[in-house]
């Protein structure tokens, strides 16, 4: 509909509709050639050349930002852009890994006060997707209780907007459902379901489509519904758009129903997962993606751990080829990974006898959920490593971690020692 018309405001929000779908180069050149009709528009402009340039990592990116700035004080008041160019710095600063940065641009955007009008883009939008930032900067920050309730303010801004963005709305309700897995008292099932409902998915969120049925998988098993997270885990895995991401969804149906002792069906989920991990393009996985390869490689430790090992090596390489990191697996900004490394590897070693590693991992496994504040995988971990070394103290504290979540195969787990 935008083809042929070359006004400035065609071609902005020609250069907005690209951003959004991620063709950032083709933003760019569009920009590049834009008419100009007014300061204002050259305001528009600029801003959206400085996101462009902050996302292709420009060397001008510095200019492009004292452009927009100049033009913004130029114009005088102008809240809306000046809220976007914040935005677009504090998600600068937090892709760089400045967190406190990255807070204090998102906490400039919900300074504003009203809608001028004078962008594409409406003031509610951006307190939105502000508030979504700094959930994700205090998830960083490891602080996942904060970050479930900016995740939930930012759906209350966006569900009282008068004109509604069905993007912000599934990128959010998906941050909110990646902490189900963990974090029981983050969402319930009936909740989640309620906003997945409300979405109209898209190709373009097929990923936050995929994140949000997996999380509704872990709400159901966290209340002992397991046949409904058995289904959740099984309708993620065919929504999925990327092969990674349905081996993630496999090997949590596999893990599981394992947990729920049926090992026959785990077995089968598991290789299945494995199969599909041949046939993955692991260079192009990020780093949500990429933590498939350690799911996997616990879904396999039980029944066929060399497969479990060649994963775990596969998940080294690909960190170690995207990342040239001193240490393989670390990654030095989501705490959440961590856990998740020591338990692959942990359960791997497990497998093959390596007990003293095993043990070990178990142990800084189940410090890292216990700081968290995750009941089910505290529990967890409390109990793996209590298997190995007997001491009681990790037993009684499963036992309180059991009790702060409602999970029933979380309670069969301790059952079987206490």
């Amino acid at each position: 509909m935008l083809h042929g018309n070359d006004d400035s405001a065609a071609t902005t929000l020609r250069a907005r509709c690209l951003l959004r779908l991620g063709r950032v180069r083709e933003a760019a050149d569009e920009l590049r050639d834009a008419s100009l009709d007014g300061v204002l528009a050259r305001a528009e402009v600029n801003v959206l050349t400085a996101s462009t340039a902050a996302r292709l990592e420009s060397p001008d990116r510095e200019e492009a930002f004292s452009d927009a700035e100049l033009i913004l004080e130029e114009l005088g008041s102008c809240s809306n852009l000046t809220a976007e160019l914040a935005f677009i710095k504090a998600r600068t600063a937090w892709t760089e890994g400045y967190l406190d940065r990255a807070e204090a641009f998102a906490s400039a955007v919900l300074s504003a006060d009203h809608d001028d009008g004078a962008s594409i883009v409406h003031l509610y939008h951006l307190r939105a997707m502000a508030l979504e930032l700094l959930g994700l900067i205090a998830a960083d920050r490891g602080q996942f209780d904060v970050a479930a309730v900016r995740f939930r303010d930012a759906l209350s801004e966006i569900d009282a907007a008068p004109c509604p963005d069905e993007w912000i709305t599934a990128f959010v309700t998906a941050n909110i459902a990646t902490m189900a897995r963990d974090f029981p008292w983050s969402a319930d099932a009936a909740f989640l379901t309620d906003r997945i409902n409300r979405v109209r998915w898209t190709a373009s969120t097929a990923s936050r489509r995929y994140y949000s049925c997996h999380g509704l998988g872990w709400c159901y098993a966290h209340e002992g519904n397991h046949v409904g997270a058995l289904r959740a885990f099984h309708r993620s895995a065919d929504v999925a758009p990327t092969i990674p991401l349905r081996i993630a969804a496999w090997a949590d149906h596999a893990m599981l129903g394992r947990e729920l002792g049926s090992t026959i069906g785990a077995a089968e989920s598991a290789q299945y997962a494995s199969d599909l991990a041949s046939t993955a393009d692991w260079k192009t996985a990020n780093d949500n993606e990429q933590v498939a390869l350690l799911f996997l490689a616990e879904a396999l430790a039980p029944t066929d751990v060399s497969a479990a090992r060649a994963a775990l090596k596969q998940y080294d390489d690909v960190r170690t080829s995207l990342e040239t990191a001193e240490s393989l697996r670390v990654n030095p900004r989501n705490i959440r990974i961590q856990a998740f490394e020591c338990r692959a590897e942990a359960v791997v070693a497990r497998a093959e006898g390596l007990i003293p590693r095993a043990h070990a991992l178990f142990r800084e496994e189940y410090t890292i959920w216990r700081r968290l504040g995750s009941g089910p995988r505290t529990a967890v971990a409390a109990l793996d490593a209590y298997e190995l070394d007997g001491d009681r103290a990790l037993l009684e504290e499963a036992r309180k971690a059991a009790e702060s979540t409602p999970s029933s195969w979380i309670a069969r787990r301790v059952a079987e020692f206490t």
